[in-house]
């Protein structure tokens, strides 16, 4: 390996996970250099994660010297043992679980996207390469809507007229926004223009043209703000992109129902600026959130399963346009009833679930005793035959004489009251069982897993507390 390539490798050794451009920061190396190590160089060393990262491949076998104890072991060990399949692992059970987790029917927006009223906002009169650099760059881009025509433009344009007494008529009705804005001198189609490049001030700035009026555009963006602030307070999670064009497909040849699926989607951040007084509204603006570039993976499941196509790959290095051409030799060759659409949407999209069926799937495991059907927690749920220990560790806890355990005050402590069922529990969480503790509301949850944290932290460990909503993580936190 080159001096490079080295250096990437000890990064991710040191830290497992990193996308191109932390690398990238780290080493103070292009990213494209980065990328062209990462994706030829070094394509037999490491391994691109579900969620686009990097880490290093454990099946290399030169990245990493190995001990004395290690290298003996590994000889003892047949070669084909990596594909030793486990048979008392209930394959079929694990993949009805993942299907629940995997949404592929019309109510799942990353498939069947609709631009009904409300919820998003559309692009007009942009470039989606030009756009795209802007954003990525790390520009604040503010959107703008179309001014509204004042009186004296509607007298211009015939909307008003002036009667003999010099009071004003109106001839015809207000102009919608998309009506002014093709009067301005917009381009008001929602499909973006193909060229690459423009010197044009309107696509060499830091506005997104929308088409909407001020209050309109305001109350959308802010609708749209407060929604994808609660989903990041709420899951810690971002679901805000914008998307760059859309497959439009059909579910099969003879289906007149026409659905839309986003392409290129960049994960942004969303603002309020400022208060514009000449107009009394407030300004918005997004920013990228850094996060890495993502293809729709939805999509690319659904493509897989239903009509066995591979959506293209998406990198960071390929622009909008780069990959819209990929999308039309790729996928419009073998379904010439589908359209690649050329729009830029504003709106949320939700990966949490798909995410967790692309972690549950065996093949994206390590070979061998890592894999998940060696894993001895998920053994207890799909082994096919049961054992005298599984069926004693799976089955419901004991209730402990709690005044009888000896030193029970100092091996395990409360700190928040607990009845002898919750202490129990706690009882098996220290002696290290894995254990499942459910109950209704009020029963003691929180307070079971606040006396557990601190039990634990007294023997000296640390926890790692995860939950789906930040209330739940706030409750633990200020009992």
């Amino acid at each position: 390996m080159n001096d490079i390539s080295s250096s990437i490798v000890n990064t991710l050794k040191d830290k497992p996970a990193q996308p191109a451009r932390c690398i990238a920061r780290s080493l103070d190396i292009p990213k494209k250099v980065i990328n062209h190590h990462l994706h030829i160089l070094l394509k037999d060393k490491v391994t691109q994660n579900s969620d686009y990262t990097w880490s290093v491949n454990n099946k290399s076998s030169d990245t990493e010297p190995k001990n004395a104890s290690n290298h003996s072991r590994e000889k003892v060990m047949p070669e084909n043992n990596d594909n030793i399949e486990n048979n008392n692992f209930a394959f079929d059970s694990l993949q009805a679980i993942r299907n629940r987790l995997l949404d592929l029917t019309g109510r799942n927006r990353l498939l069947n996207f609709k631009h009904g009223r409300t919820g998003f906002i559309r692009v007009i009169d942009e470039l989606p390469n030009q756009l795209a650099e802007t954003i990525l760059e790390g520009d604040e881009v503010t959107f703008v809507p179309v001014e509204e025509p004042t009186r004296d433009d509607l007298i211009e344009h015939g909307y008003i007229v002036i009667n003999e007494k010099g009071v004003d008529v109106k001839a015809k009705t207000d102009p919608t926004a998309k009506e002014w804005a093709k009067i301005k001198g917009f381009n008001t189609s929602y499909e973006l223009s193909q060229s690459s490049a423009s010197h044009e001030a309107k696509h060499n700035d830091d506005n997104i043209q929308s088409l909407l009026f001020p209050r309109e555009l305001e109350a959308q963006l802010r609708n749209i703000r407060s929604k994808a602030n609660t989903a990041i307070e709420e899951t810690g999670a971002n679901i805000l992109y914008l998307a760059f064009g859309f497959l439009e497909w059909y579910e099969d040849e003879n289906s007149d129902v026409a659905r839309q699926a986003p392409l290129y989607l960049i994960p942004v951040k969303i603002d309020c600026a400022s208060l514009n007084k000449d107009l009394g509204t407030y300004t918005y603006t997004i920013e990228y959130t850094s996060e890495d570039i993502i293809s729709n993976l939805s999509l690319r499941e659904k493509l897989k399963h239903d009509f066995h196509l591979e959506l293209p790959e998406l990198t960071d290095e390929l622009t909008p346009e780069e990959y819209f051409k990929s999308i039309q030799q790729q996928l419009l060759g073998h379904k010439p009833k589908w359209k690649l659409k050329r729009f830029a949407t504003l709106a949320m999209f939700d990966f949490g679930k798909l995410l967790m069926y692309l972690d549950l799937d065996p093949e994206r495991w390590p070979q061998g005793s890592n894999n998940i059907q060696n894993h001895e927690i998920l053994q207890k749920f799909f082994a096919r035959e049961g054992s005298d220990e599984g069926s004693v560790n799976s089955s419901f806890g004991n209730e402990y004489a709690i005044d009888s355990l000896e030193g029970v005050h100092d091996l395990y402590p409360l700190i928040d009251d607990a009845d002898s069922s919750q202490h129990s529990a706690l009882v098996d969480a220290i002696k290290g069982k894995n254990l499942v503790i459910e109950g209704p509301p009020g029963s003691g949850k929180s307070q079971t897993i606040t006396n557990l944290i601190a039990a634990a932290i007294a023997q000296g460990k640390k926890v790692l507390f995860v939950a789906e909503k930040m209330a739940a993580l706030q409750v633990v936190k200020s009992g």
